[in-house]
């Protein structure tokens, strides 16, 4: 779920490092330590799976009934659940 929560906030690419880099210099590393961000490389593998799975999906590949086990089906669909449902914004009320 922490991977899921992190991909909703964004991924962090190294476009987006170099912006934080020109906006936080020497505070970088405690920038990057408490940003929602998800950065690819700390992605568990078979997270970084599901989402080719979903892409794929979305793109339209014929899956089989077969193509994945039944743990990989649950799991797809809830990746796909996670990403299409709005985030909850947490703004305080005035």
């Amino acid at each position: 779920m922490e991977d899921l929560r992190a991909i909703r906030a964004g991924v962090c690419n190294d476009e987006e490092r170099a912006k934080c880099k020109d906006e936080f210099g020497h505070n970088l590393e405690w920038s990057c330590k408490n940003c929602p961000k998800g950065k690819a490389e700390d992605l568990h593998p078979y997270t970084l799976k599901l989402l080719g799975l979903r892409e794929l999906s979305i793109a339209g590949y014929p899956f089989g009934p077969n193509d994945l086990t039944a743990e990989e089906w649950h799991d797809l669909g809830k990746v796909i659940q996670w990403l299409e449902i709005p985030a909850v914004s947490k703004s305080k009320s005035t």
